[in-house]
């Protein structure tokens, strides 16, 4: 993000989000003196799934904090689960690490490919 706004201080931006949306980034704009219009456009609704069989899952991704929080309210990770557990990015890492004591890969890069890649290194090389 450091990169894409690296010169473009003194400017607007329109940043459409949910009810939910961390704005922990606020810091970072508000340093380098960019305004953001926030529009919230979505509300996250919680529709938690028990899942059977959990134990035979060889991989889990998490793609979102509020995701990772659905899927707890009704499931828990055995201790010794041989599951690898895989977040899109930190921020949802570190809210699936409250309900985990185990390693969740991350990509380097949040996104999409990124974290697929990863799971094709982790799990056949």
């Amino acid at each position: 993000m450091n990169e894409i706004f690296k010169k473009k201080s003194n400017q607007s931006y329109d940043w459409f989000c949910g009810k939910k949306s961390s704005m922990n980034k606020w810091t970072f704009f508000e340093k380098k003196n960019i305004f953001l219009n926030q529009y919230e456009v979505y509300q996250t609704l919680f529709l938690p799934k028990k899942i059977k069989n959990l134990s035979s899952y060889h991989g889990i991704i998490f793609f979102s904090p509020s995701g990772a929080k659905s899927f707890f309210i009704k499931n828990r990770i055995q201790y010794n689960s041989k599951t690898e557990f895989f977040a899109i990015g930190k921020t949802t890492a570190k809210f699936v690490s409250k309900f985990l004591d185990k390693k969740i890969w991350i990509p380097d890069n949040p996104s999409l490919k990124e974290i697929f890649i990863l799971i094709k290194k982790i799990f056949y090389f």
